[in-house]
């Protein structure tokens, strides 16, 4: 009887099919099992290698991510039977430690097309060695040999065929559409252009394995970005990258889409471009006209309060020059010098806001106060307020229209000197964000370029607003003195704004640019003074002098144009034990349980100066830190960083200050207003 029981097992172990084909490990039990007791020749079927596994154990996906290693078989079968590779399902992330591994915990199934030869028949003899890797918190290496049969002649479906079609069903399908991919110095871009319409509330990129290393950074966070077509992944390279990659690279995309997981095989090609299109960009949403009115009245408030911010006070020397004029002239030529004064106000808002608009077109990821990051505009504004410098000390007058003072205010020159003056507030205002801005830039650059606009043109009418009242009520001015020569000593005082705004910007130099160029922006500021020094005793050598002041200017422009690929690294707020922003950092600290205060901040933001030298320096903001287990991250944006830009984005602003509270992981900051006190930041730390 025993040698009966033997005898019929051997049979069933050789003629069976998938569910006496088996094999057991202590942790993973594998089986072969089949659509088909029986195939005809000349035709194709599906077996699939199924692996169960005890709780808690899990083997590994065709790339197991930072640890682990895949399935493989090895088929020994009779000729005119030609297996194919394994189906793959869909991976899911293991995390263990600091690690992130790919593959399958409870049970899987991974098919394998096999292909029957044209006259074959009757049963074929398979054997499959198969090796695994099986996991917990140890890992043990399984094999197991399984030898079956398939039998060839009638047609006729397996009692698993089932089991084999829904495992096919749920591998990953092709994404109809474009992927590319863009390989920066640590970071790589996937674009995606699917062709039907997917908005992805989430969504992970698992690459296929490489020879010589590996694609990405497992463990670091994958940011995802929308744009009006598509949408696109930013992920942290490997730090085991090969140095050449292949093209196209493939993996599986997992997105969350509504209340469903789905997962898409990517085959990205490399493009020039970050992607197609997408990277960095904001699908504009649906025109809600309530809230365009509400950020436009924002807008306004904004651009009032922006009047006495103190990035301002430079211009106020040409203000008040003006205002002096106007006080005591003709009421129609008050208001006209108010409407060209406005004018330029709205004519340079409207620039600024269309460039901000064709650079997002055209996929940068910038905000308000981007053109204080190019070194060429921060030499250029030097070499403006020195030349406004010497202007105001007497040294010359070019054509007096940068200032009205001397001349008619119905004169042509008069309405240049206005309009300029206008201009000249927004671009020194630029480094200022004040309140009610934010909120008002964040939702504008959301919109249409149209009603972007439209938010601009309302901050500029809030900040030319003060003076167009004055100017309309010049009675308002009747007790201002008449012109007269105590003019000439102010002019002198209001030059002094002028020049030390010149050494801010050389400091704000320094930090996007080399060396060099800030010694020689410091040397035209000393040949400034020198100039009028000199003038005192001879006019005319000052003005040669004035003359090789705006050569060496255009020198240093030339050489910022030629090392601009290079800059120096700025380190605007690290102080006080704070640590460098990235969202890593953020969400590790997060991770320590620990709460973060996030300070977004720029060496040419004034109102963030002001702020971290009246509060983040203040001793009992220090210490309230430190008992309320903070962590202090800055994130400079002194110079431009296109993840610092995005992140100011998700938060609906555009520029700097930005102030951020975490309290724990998974939920959503806690935002502070842009202007700060010691006490409204202890506040807030203690909730």
């Amino acid at each position: 009887m025993t040698k009966f029981i033997r005898n019929l097992l051997a049979f069933l172990l050789v003629f069976g099919f998938s569910n006496i084909a088996f094999a057991q490990s202590k942790n993973v039990e594998v089986s072969i099992i089949s659509q088909k007791d029986s195939v005809a020749s000349g035709q194709s079927f599906y077996i699939g290698l199924k692996q169960k596994m005890a709780p808690n154990w899990h083997t590994y996906w065709r790339n197991p991510g930072d640890v682990g290693d895949a399935t493989r078989i090895e088929w020994q079968a009779p000729k005119g039977v030609e297996f194919g590779k394994i189906q793959w399902a869909s991976p899911q992330k293991l995390p263990y430690a600091s690690f992130i591994n790919y593959g399958y915990g409870d049970e899987v199934i991974l098919p394998i097309e096999v292909k029957i030869a044209q006259g074959l028949s009757g049963p074929q003899n398979i054997i499959a060695n198969i090796n695994w890797l099986e996991c917990n918190d140890i890992c043990v290496p399984g094999d197991a040999k399984i030898n079956f049969t398939i039998n060839v002649g009638a047609d006729k479906d397996g009692a698993q065929k089932s089991e084999i079609d829904n495992a096919l069903s749920k591998l990953p399908k092709p994404l109809n559409g474009k992927a590319t991919y863009n390989k920066a110095k640590d970071t790589i871009f996937f674009g995606f252009l699917p062709s039907e319409k997917l908005q992805p509330k989430t969504a992970y990129f698992y690459p296929y394995e490489l020879d010589g290393g590996a694609l990405i950074d497992h463990a670091k966070p994958q940011i995802l970005q929308f744009g009006d077509k598509g949408f696109s992944l930013e992920i942290p390279v490997s730090l085991s990258l090969p140095e050449k990659l292949p093209n196209p690279i493939g993996g599986v995309l997992e997105i969350q889409n509504g209340n469903e997981t789905q997962y898409y095989e990517i085959s990205a090609n490399q493009d020039s471009q970050k992607t197609i299109g997408t990277y960095g960009k904001q699908p504009t949403p649906p025109l809600d006209i309530k809230k365009a009115l509400g950020a436009i009245g924002f807008a306004i408030l904004g651009g009032i309060i922006l009047n006495f911010m103190p990035c301002v006070f430079p211009v106020l020397a040409m203000k008040i020059l003006g205002l002096t004029k106007i006080a005591h002239g003709h009421e129609r030529e008050a208001k006209q010098y108010g409407n060209f004064y406005a004018l330029g106000i709205l004519t340079t808002f409207t620039i600024l806001g269309g460039l901000l608009f064709i650079l997002k077109e055209l996929g940068s990821a910038i905000g308000w106060g981007f053109q204080l990051q190019d070194p060429s505009f921060l030499l250029f504004m030097i070499a403006v307020l020195i030349g406004l410098g010497l202007n105001l000390l007497g040294l010359f007058e070019i054509g007096t229209s940068l200032q009205s003072v001397g001349s008619g205010l119905a004169s042509q020159s008069g309405n240049r000197g206005a309009f300029f003056s206008g201009a000249l507030a927004v671009m020194v205002a630029s480094p200022c964000t004040a309140p009610f801005m934010g909120s008002a830039l964040g939702f504008a650059i959301t919109q249409s370029p149209i009603i972007g606009l439209l938010v601009f043109l309302g901050l500029g009418f809030g900040m030319a607003l003060p003076f167009l009242i004055l100017t309309y009520f010049p009675k308002l001015l009747s007790k201002m003195p008449k012109p007269g020569a105590w003019m000439d000593t102010l002019k002198k005082v209001l030059s002094i704004p002028m020049f030390l705004t010149a050494a801010w910007l050389i400091w704000v130099l320094s930090s996007v640019a080399h060396s060099n160029l800030v010694i020689g922006a410091i040397l035209t500021v000393l040949i400034a003074f020198a100039v009028y020094i000199s003038f005192v005793n001879n006019k005319k050598f000052a003005q040669y002098a004035a003359v090789f002041l705006v050569f060496l200017i255009g020198l240093a422009m030339i050489n910022v144009r030629l090392n601009i690929n290079s800059p120096k690294q700025a380190n605007s707020g690290i102080h006080n034990g704070a640590i460098e922003w990235s969202d890593e950092n953020v969400q590790t600290e997060l991770a320590n349980g620990k709460k973060v205060f996030v300070n977004f901040t720029a060496d040419w933001c004034i109102t963030c100066k002001v702020n971290e030298n009246a509060v983040f320096k203040n001793p009992k903001v220090i210490k309230a830190m430190k008992d309320a287990n903070i962590t202090y991250v800055v994130a400079d944006w002194t110079k431009k960083d296109e993840k610092i830009a995005r992140a100011l984005s998700s938060h609906g602003r555009v520029g700097v200050p930005l102030y951020l509270i975490y309290d724990k992981a998974g939920q959503e900051p806690r935002m502070l207003p842009q202007i700060l006190t010691p006490q409204l930041v202890i506040d807030a730390l203690a909730k």
